[in-house]
């Protein structure tokens, strides 16, 4: 398109009306089969935790992790040391320790360590 001295989007598109049929004969190639082998998505699959980033976090010792430049507080009483932290296309995120979703809340500092008195 640059060759072309095409500036602007009406122009790009103009260009691939005659583009578009020259390229796909060059390059498509015909299926092995002609039948429409997609498969509708089963009763149950949850899209939105598979099309996600996960990300494997070990807690410290105050119940708290780091993702992304923050913190955040796992406010329920867990048995184990990592969690799965899943980032969604929305941009929401949740925090899954074996299995079950846990609540969080993200904190601005971590929480001081208490000291121990000395007698």
């Amino acid at each position: 398109m640059r060759l072309r001295g095409i500036r602007s989007i009406a122009e790009a598109n103009e260009f691939l009306k005659e583009y578009l049929p020259v390229y796909n004969r060059r390059f498509a190639k015909k299926s092995a089969q002609a039948d429409n082998l997609h498969r509708p998505i089963p009763k149950g699959l949850n899209h939105h935790r598979i099309l996600c980033i996960k990300t494997a976090r070990t807690f410290w010792n105050d119940f708290t992790i780091a993702h992304e430049r923050k913190v955040y507080q796992i406010e329920e009483a867990v048995t184990t040391k990592k969690v799965l932290v899943e980032e969604y296309t929305d941009g929401s995120m949740a925090i899954w320790c074996r299995g079950q979703k846990v609540t969080f809340r993200q904190i601005t500092m971590r929480p001081e360590k208490l000291k121990e008195s000395q007698e």
